[in-house]
Order: structure tokens, then C-alpha cells, then sequence
């Protein structure tokens, strides 16, 4: 088979072949010390390696490629950034190369040198088209710590890459933590179906206006519905409380020239009722009028509980009892905010503001307080993880829940075997 450059990488960055018979083409007996450090930029492939050569010791970079040819192909031996390179790794062929001084680069040849296993498992895993994920049928053999470990270091990329997308939007916010926290808990009270739409929202909504009738349930719910497009001019309302929100809202909208949504945009096919975003709306302004100064209280709280009675204790008024809309009312119901939506709402944001916050101004307390309530928290329940748990990754709290998916997304579908951890436990030959 023709392995890919990527796989020489990886067996030579782990050392995955036969170590104690290495000659060069020109059957000098080689000796490696150090492979070097891998090198994901322009230049050799591994830089600042060690290797004995005979008996000469020698310091520099290591290049790598499938065949001898290569060198050439790429013009290396034209290029003074390649002249510090010590050894030419190739999987095939029986030529050494020169450097753009004429003179020769030491050869050493892999084929003879890896085990059989290691390219069968690799055809294996990357031919497996059918797969859920390429090492489905692996995975569950690998370690528990290496795949803890692993899930660990998933968790973190997965905060460091949605920081890298808040930070834009922080600064397009002015750098207001208070303005980005509406934001957030916006988006994330819309959940996956409503969530653009209910950031637009948040955006678009004066937050001072927010602040001003924070104590006037009428109006807070009337200025967020209204933006929403729910209250618009030619609306009319059977329920007295639905048109006493329609004529306050038409005094804002004038009062304020108020922007204005169009509620066709708003997604209500195909989910839970508790889900409506009309729903969603009365409860993200209940979080509000329950705490003055919402982002510095959340900033402040010590424990997850706290976090969590803050979140479960919003209550609606009696309309939204018999109401998730407007217009129909419904049989009577709690209005609380539920154990799953409540996490669903910490994970997809409060923790998520945690880090940026952290993050931003060098303060360790709100990184580390991030990632414990992360693990604090239950697991989500979504197919993603109990797929996972199926072929023997159980998610054990909500951390390796957002590692998995993660994971998921980024290395296995990506097919990116090779720079995960979990593929190498799996690819690394069985030793006797």
C-alpha cells in the first residue's frame, strides 16, 4: 500500500518501529536519542533532534517522506532551511539526497523496520467507511485512563475553541461582560433549534432597557415579546393579560422606537411545548427580575447549587401557567425551569461565560470554577454520547459529555486518527 507522509509522522514521532537494527542505506548503524520536536510548520517535519551516525554524534532536523524521490520533488535540496537536517526518513526506496551544498544527507528506510500490525490495523480503521467512528470496534478494549485522559484534554480544546468565537463577539458588544451574559443566556434559552434567532434577538433588544423595568413584569415581557415580532400592531388577543402586554409594548415600541423582528423566523414545529420560544422568552426575563446585577451575582456565586437554585426557581406569572403562546392556552402547568433545561442552560452558557471571563482577565479561580461545575454536573443525554457508551465510552459527568462531542466532531468524523491519543493506544504495536 502507499501510506500516507502523516502516518511516517506518527510512527516516527511515537517511535513505533523496530529501534535496535537501524542502519542508514549506506548500512551505518544509527542510534536515536531524541526524534525531535514535531513541527507543524514551514520547515523540516521534527526539529532539534539527536542521533548517533557511526560514532559521530549529530544535532538538527529530521525530513520526512514516502520515497527518496521526494526531496527532489519538493526542491529541498535548493532550500538552506533543509541544510540542518541530519537523517532522511522514508518509508520506500534506496537512494540518499543532497543538501543545497552538494553534500549527502544520511537515509534510513522504515518499511523493513514497522510491524505488519500497525499498517493492517491503520487499513482497517481508515477503510471502515461504514463506521460510526473509524475505531468503533477498538475503542472499547483501549484503557480507561488513557481514555479519561484523553477526554480531559478534549474538554479544554473544546473551551479554548468556543472562547476564540466569544471573544469576536465580546468585543463587538463594546467589551460589556453584562451585555455578553444577556447574550449567552439568550442563545442558550432558544437551545439548538431557536439559538440564532434568540441571539439576534438579544442583540438587537437595548439592554439599558432591560435594567429600567427590571421590576415591571408587563413591561420587561412586553419589551422582549414585542422585539420577538409577537406583539406587533395588527395583532389581536383574546386573553386580557395578552392584550394588556400588546398596548404596552405599543407604547415602548413608540416610546423607544423600538426594533422589530418578524415572527415567522421563531421555530415552534416539532417540539416540547415547554420549548416554545414565547415560553423560553417569559422565563429569561424571570432571571432577570429575580436578581439586580445578574452577571456580577452569577460571577460571585461559590458553589454549583447555588447556581442551580438561582436557575430552578424561576417562576412565571398565572398566565403562563395555562399559556407556552399568546394566543392558545393550554392545560395548566408548572412554569419552573426544569433539572434538564436548567443544566442544558449552564452548560451552553453560564459555564461557557466562566472562562471567557477567566480567560480574558488572566484569573485562574473563574477557569478552574468552569471546569469543576462541568464535572460536577450530570452528563447530557443526547445520541452523540449514548453512542459512545455503547461501544464502551460512558460519559460520567457533563465534562466528557462536551469531550465526546468534541471528539466527535473534530477527530472522528475528521478521521484525524492520527493526532488523537485514543488512536494511538490503538495503533501502537502489541509488544511481547
Amino acid at each position: 500500500m502507499r501510506i500516507p507522509e502523516k502516518l511516517l509522522h506518527f510512527i516516527w514521532r511515537f517511535r513505533l518501529f523496530d529501534q535496535y537494527n537501524l542502519q542508514t542505506l549506506q548500512k551505518d548503524v544509527i542510534k536515536i536519542q531524541d526524534v525531535g520536536h514535531y513541527n507543524l510548520n514551514a520547515g523540516p517535519d521534527f526539529l532539534h533532534a539527536k542521533i548517533r551516525i557511526g560514532n559521530e554524534e549529530w544535532n538538527g532536523h529530521i525530513e520526512l517522506h514516502v520515497n527518496d524521490k521526494a526531496w527532489y520533488q519538493h526542491q529541498h535540496d535548493k532550500d538552506k532551511s533543509y541544510d540542518n537536517v541530519i537523517l532522511h526518513v522514508i518509508w520506500d526506496g534506496d537512494e540518499e539526497v543532497c543538501r543545497s551544498d552538494g553534500s549527502s544527507v544520511p537515509t534510513l528506510c522504515l518499511k523493513p523496520l514497522i510491524t505488519s500490525d500497525l499498517i493492517t490495523k491503520y487499513e482497517f480503521i481508515m477503510g471502515n467507511s461504514n463506521a460510526w467512528i473509524p475505531c468503533e470496534k477498538q475503542i472499547g478494549d483501549v484503557e480507561p485512563l488513557f481514555v479519561k485522559q484523553w477526554l480531559s484534554r478534549m474538554t479544554v480544546e473544546r473551551f479554548h475553541e468556543k472562547y476564540d468565537i466569544l471573544i469576536k463577539q465580546f468585543t463587538g458588544y463594546g467589551c460589556d461582560f453584562e451585555k455578553m451574559a444577556f447574550v449567552m443566556l439568550a442563545r442558550a434559552f432558544g437551545q439548538k433549534v431557536n439559538a440564532d434567532t434568540f441571539q439576534e434577538l438579544a442583540e438587537i433588544i437595548p439592554f439599558t432597557l432591560i435594567h429600567k423595568y427590571r421590576d415591571d413584569v408587563m413591561k420587561s415581557e412586553a419589551l422582549v415579546l414585542g422585539i420577538a415580532g409577537f406583539l406587533g400592531e395588527s395583532e389581536v388577543f383574546e386573553d386580557r393579560y395578552a392584550g394588556n402586554l400588546h398596548k404596552e409594548y405599543q407604547y415602548l415600541r413608540k416610546l423607544h422606537r423600538l426594533p422589530e423582528m418578524d415572527k415567522s423566523r421563531w421555530k415552534f414545529m416539532r417540539m416540547r411545548p415547554y420549548n416554545f420560544p414565547t415560553f423560553r422568552m417569559a422565563q429569561l426575563v424571570s432571571l432577570y427580575r429575580q436578581q439586580e446585577g445578574l452577571f456580577s451575582y452569577i460571577m460571585e456565586l461559590e458553589t454549583l447549587a447555588e447556581l442551580k437554585s438561582l436557575v430552578e426557581k424561576i417562576k412565571l406569572s398565572e398566565f403562563w401557567e395555562r399559556h407556552y403562546t399568546l394566543q392558545k392556552a393550554a392545560v395548566q402547568h408548572s412554569t419552573k425551569m426544569g433539572k434538564l433545561a436548567a443544566r442544558t442552560l449552564i452548560i451552553n452558557s453560564i459555564v461557557q461565560l466562566l472562562f471567557l471571563y477567566g480567560k480574558y482577565f488572566d484569573q485562574e479561580m473563574y477557569i478552574c470554577k468552569a471546569m469543576a461545575w462541568l464535572e460536577e454536573l450530570e452528563a447530557e443525554s443526547n445520541s452523540i454520547v449514548s453512542k459512545f457508551a455503547a461501544i464502551g465510552v460512558p460519559a460520567l459527568c457533563a465534562a466528557d459529555s462536551q469531550a465526546l462531542i468534541h471528539l466527535k466532531s473534530h477527530y472522528c468524523e475528521l478521521k484525524k486518527c492520527l493526532d488523537c491519543q485514543i488512536g494511538l493506544q490503538i495503533l501502537k504495536p502489541i509488544r511481547s
